[in-house]
């Protein structure tokens, strides 16, 4: 059972030091053990709110371990810390929310507990009305892990009133950008993040598009801070479904921060620029675009070096490009994908032989193509008995 060590009591004056976490639970300043079940039970009582907010910044540490979310959920903990983050004080409500958030990860049962016990309609209150940034930013993340793995929910978080907030907090930040003043980064991570996980769901895309949401994603591209501009262009993918939110996105100058993107040296930032660049390419002149501002050298590089993610994304952009016709496909041969393409179809991971596959299809589909893909297949192959021939059949059987 998960331990923490508390001082003097709940109810008693002084802070919750915390000094170290070790094994199954938390060591603190002062004498005196409360189990988690402890914890629970002065959250749902009549302790003053201070103590309750004490127990939050417990459950809260203890919240990172696997053991011990599934132990705060068992013992009832879920309804309390909502109620806390509906009714507390400013650090309570914030221990609440950062509780809620690690405990929302853990699974779709303890995801539906959270979404049982009124968090939503909290949750919603707290990012849309709150005046402290944080506690919006902690709020938007609790979301976004509970909008996790299941499209309805997603649609119904956008629908509660997700999408005005989000959309006031984003043009903010980027009107904040414009003019080089500061904005509350945390926030605007976590106000991002929240777009691109209720963006898979189809039906809340217009919404957001409607918002004016696009313009300030864009505008974000922009930041010096790379997890901010990586956000954004994530979230940008998702919104980009119809061809026209393409066009806009192009029209208000996405292409050149997205390849200064992909060429710079984070990982998530190179892989999110791709995977938009990828949705961009969809269209034929917005694809002529990417290659006359010099995308393809930096999308080559990421397809030989990056991420197993990084090259997916990579990989699906080439087979975007190529897709548009010859010409895009002579283009990518020059730019040197080929070799790169049939590594990856050969060693990549499953998503990964997929895309390249998709991309040496349609490179492919001129036959003079073929031989100098067939070249790349000694060089590509696994080095073990029978990989040479092995590639070559999965050529002929995928893309030839």
């Amino acid at each position: 059972m998960a331990l923490v060590s508390a001082a003097a009591g709940f109810e008693g004056g002084g802070a919750l030091a915390v000094a170290r976490a070790s094994g199954g639970g938390i060591r603190n300043k002062g004498a005196g053990t409360a189990t988690v079940q402890e914890l629970v039970k002065t959250l749902s009582g009549s302790s003053s709110l201070e103590a309750k907010s004490r127990a939050a910044g417990a459950l809260e540490v203890l919240s990172s371990r696997e053991q011990s979310r599934v132990e705060i959920f068992v013992s009832g903990g879920v309804r309390p810390l909502v109620q806390l983050l509906a009714e507390g004080g400013l650090d309570g409500r914030l221990q609440a929310a950062r509780t809620l958030a690690k405990m929302a990860t853990q699974s779709q049962p303890v995801r539906k507990g959270i979404y049982a016990a009124g968090a939503l309609p909290v949750l919603l209150t707290t990012f849309s009305r709150s005046s402290e940034p944080d506690l919006q930013a902690c709020a938007a993340n609790v979301l976004s892990e509970l909008s996790a793995g299941n499209a309805s929910r997603k649609s119904e978080i956008a629908k509660a009133g997700t999408v005005p907030p989000a959309a006031a907090i984003l043009k903010n930040a980027a009107v904040a950008l414009t003019a080089g003043a500061p904005a509350n980064a945390r926030l605007t991570a976590a106000c991002t993040s929240l777009v691109s996980a209720l963006a898979e769901a189809a039906d809340s895309v217009p919404s957001f598009v409607a918002a004016g949401v696009v313009p300030s994603l864009v505008t974000l591209l922009n930041s010096d801070d790379a997890e901010c501009a990586a956000l954004a262009a994530s979230a940008l993918v998702g919104l980009a479904v119809e061809m026209e939110t393409q066009l806009e996105i192009e029209r208000l100058g996405a292409v050149p921060p997205l390849i200064r993107l992909l060429s710079g040296s984070s990982a998530p930032g190179r892989a999110s620029a791709a995977g938009a660049l990828s949705v961009l390419a969809l269209s034929q002149d917005i694809a002529a675009n990417i290659v006359g501002e010099g995308g393809l050298p930096p999308a080559v590089a990421l397809l030989t070096d990056g991420t197993d993610d990084g090259k997916v994304e990579a990989a699906k952009f080439f087979m975007n490009l190529t897709n548009c016709g010859p010409k895009e496909q002579e283009e990518a041969i020059a730019a040197g994908a080929v070799v790169p393409l049939v590594f990856l179809l050969s060693r990549g991971t499953p998503q990964g032989r997929a895309r390249a596959a998709g991309a040496l299809r349609n490179i492919a589909k001129d036959a003079d193509n073929r031989p100098g893909i067939e070249a790349a297949v000694p060089l590509a192959a696994k080095p073990v008995p029978g990989g040479v021939q092995s590639l070559r059949e999965a050529l002929q059987k995928w893309c030839f």
